[in-house]
């Protein structure tokens, strides 16, 4: 599942979509522009997997405006073993703007590393104000 700092605990909702509301989404809201609000979860790789694809459903309020420091979105970078050590790879799936309505649907595949175990994925709402929205964040291997 999905971790979320104490600190980030306030601004992290699940919401029910008003159009289905069997599904649910996260929710990130950012109320300070110095800091990030995010929720992170690490996937296991298997070792098979040629290429990872992550992808997502996101949409932005109006107020929202992309952080001059960082991007915004879902960002993914790759782990070794000990999931302390980073090894070099991985993007982020950026949400620019957004009217608070519509989804828009984000997908980035990239080669796996040598010597990468795992995804650590974050969906992030980095140094600005605004609400995020995320669904069906998901990470697949392609063999």
């Amino acid at each position: 599942g999905w971790y979320i700092d104490e600190r980030c605990k306030p601004q992290v909702w699940t919401r029910a979509d008003d159009a289905d509301p069997s599904n649910k989404f996260m929710q990130l809201i950012s109320i300070d522009p110095t800091y990030t609000v995010h929720v992170d979860q690490n996937v296991l790789i298997d070792p098979a997997w040629k290429q990872v694809v992550v992808s997502a459903r996101v949409r932005a309020s109006p107020d929202f405006n992309p952080g001059s420091k960082a991007a915004s979105g879902v960002t993914f970078s790759f782990q070794s073993e000990d999931r302390k050590t980073r090894v070099p790879g991985g993007a982020a799936l950026v949400i620019k703007s957004g009217d608070g309505k519509n989804w828009t649907e984000l997908e980035h595949a990239v080669k796996v590393p040598a010597g990468a175990k795992r995804v650590y994925l974050q969906c992030v709402v980095a140094y600005t104000k605004g609400t995020v929205d995320f669904d069906n964040v998901k990470v697949r291997g392609l063999k």
